[in-house]
């Protein structure tokens, strides 16, 4: 998909494509007040197999 379809189409779909970036990722590493690491955090968690490599960074 061209860069300026998803521009186009809100940052709405920018953010889910970015959630499922970090969802297949090998290596996650977040905040700890994030909210959408909260929600990577989980479908990690709950992935079959479940991500071995996730962290959090300590602070704000």
């Amino acid at each position: 998909m061209a860069p300026h379809l998803i521009i186009r189409s809100g940052p709405a779909l920018l953010g889910m494509v970015e959630q499922e970036i970090c969802n297949q990722a090998d290596v996650f590493i977040g905040t700890r007040s994030g909210t959408m690491t909260g929600i990577v955090l989980e479908e990690r968690s709950t992935a079959s197999p479940p991500h071995l490599a996730t962290e959090l960074l300590l602070g704000s």
